[in-house]
């Protein structure tokens, strides 16, 4: 589903970029400026846990429900089975216990779920994120019927500078 939202949400923020820009060239920067904050706070670059008091711009920024919503659809919930050729037989050194050897291992496992909560990704977010997709999605395009209204219908702009000047 998210596969399907994605393009559709890029599509509705160039639109709405486009409706305030004067030109293409201005329009092409401010896409690229804005997408930017898009991507730095998305929680992949810089984990949530690490954010310190950014973390607002990580709510903000929609590909965090994105990619949470395709990581956790991806990752969750499954089971590992392993092949019996996958086994190891261990023989710890001369006096250590298996269970001493294998306290590194154990050490491990629980970085591995460290990891998971720096990156803030849950399986059960799936449909929310969505849902927060089709939320920035709508914004979007009614953003772009405001932006259109008062950069290129309205008289009088608001920002002037803003306003496309008719070439003679």
């Amino acid at each position: 589903m998210l596969s399907v939202i994605n393009p559709i949400y890029y599509s509705t923020i160039g639109q709405a970029v486009g409706a305030m820009s004067p030109n293409a060239e201005i329009g092409a920067l401010l896409f690229s400026f804005l997408f930017s904050f898009v991507l730095t706070f998305n929680g992949v670059l810089q984990p949530f846990s690490q954010l310190g008091w950014w973390r607002w711009m990580y709510r903000l920024s929609p590909y965090t429900y994105l990619i949470e919503g395709l990581l956790g659809q991806a990752l969750g919930k499954q089971l590992i089975n392993c092949a019996p050729v996958e086994f190891v037989t261990l023989n710890p050194p001369s006096g250590l216990s298996c269970q001493d050897y294998m306290a590194a291992l154990h050490v491990l496992r629980w970085r591995l779920l460290l990891l998971e909560l720096n990156f803030n990704i849950f399986y059960g977010h799936r449909w929310r994120n969505v849902g927060f997709m089709v939320a920035f999605i709508v914004f979007n395009i009614v953003a772009t019927y405001i932006f259109t209204y008062l950069f290129r219908i309205r008289t009088g702009s608001l920002f002037p500078s803003f306003k496309r000047t008719k070439k003679n």
